[in-house]
């Protein structure tokens, strides 16, 4: 996909897997240097908001999410609750 869009402009971990693994984020993220992703291997072990190294060319967040009270938004618009 990132191909046919003729690259990205950031990219977002988030929810389980993407907010609590720093393994996880790494691996993904070394296979898109490609693309000039480059992490800072510090923040991203810390679990910064902003994990992209100074020299990336692609910006990368990891932001936290709450899907709980979003089900929640949906279902009381659903039932007429606004």
């Amino acid at each position: 996909m990132i191909s046919a869009l003729g690259g990205i402009d950031g990219l977002v971990f988030t929810a389980g897997i993407g907010e609590r693994s720093a393994v996880i984020r790494a691996k993904i993220c070394a296979r898109l240097r490609w693309l000039g992703l480059r992490i800072d291997d510090n923040a991203n072990v810390a679990g910064a908001s902003c994990i992209a190294a100074s020299r990336s060319r692609i910006d990368v967040r990891v932001i936290a999410t709450d899907e709980e009270a979003m089900i929640a938004h949906h279902t009381r618009a659903v039932v007429g609750m606004h």
